[in-house]
């Protein structure tokens, strides 16, 4: 983990608060608004959008895998846990969006 960057780490970090001990029980809409309003006074807004779509684009990433182990979560794994994960990561997506322009 020690070559990541700034932003990277910043991610790290807040899947280790927010998502390795909670249950989801809010609608994933919900979790990514608060982690993106939560990283965005952290790192650049469009460096966080480069790391979430890059995350969103290759499954088997370094910085999935590093999440996936920091969380003790199997998203890159199995079918169903990449489905709450990439819905999570396109609403973040998405929020980011909507808040940049």
């Amino acid at each position: 983990m020690n070559n990541l960057n700034y932003t990277q780490k910043a991610l790290v970090d807040e899947f280790i608060c927010y998502y390795a001990v909670d249950g989801y029980q809010m609608p994933t809409e919900l979790y990514a608004k608060e982690s993106i309003e939560r990283l965005i006074h952290k790192v650049d807004a469009s460096e966080l959008y480069l790391q979430i779509l890059h995350l969103l684009e290759d499954r088997q990433s370094s910085l999935n895998y590093i999440l996936q182990e920091e969380c003790n979560f199997s998203w890159t794994t199995y079918d169903e846990d990449w489905e709450f994960y990439s819905l999570l990561l396109t609403a973040m997506r998405d929020y980011l969006l909507s808040i940049k322009t």
